[in-house]
């Protein structure tokens, strides 16, 4: 397994986050690793590989609509 920049920004998120909790850091410290590890690993498993995802095709929906 080769090591990327992603997992090693990934780690020490992780690892600063439990040193927080463990060492009773601030709440707010806490409350930004969570939300940045979160959001940081939300993306790499979007843009995973290196690909970015191709949007969907937008469906044409039919003009006389029967629905109300």
């Amino acid at each position: 397994m080769k090591i990327t920049t992603d997992m090693i920004i990934g780690f020490c998120l992780g690892v600063a986050l439990i040193l927080n909790i463990v060492l009773g850091g601030a709440t707010e410290v806490t409350m930004n690793l969570s939300t940045g590890m979160v959001g940081f690993l939300g993306k790499v498993m979007f843009t995973r590989d290196g690909k970015t995802p191709t949007p969907q095709e937008k469906k044409e929906e039919p003009e006389n609509d029967s629905r109300i």
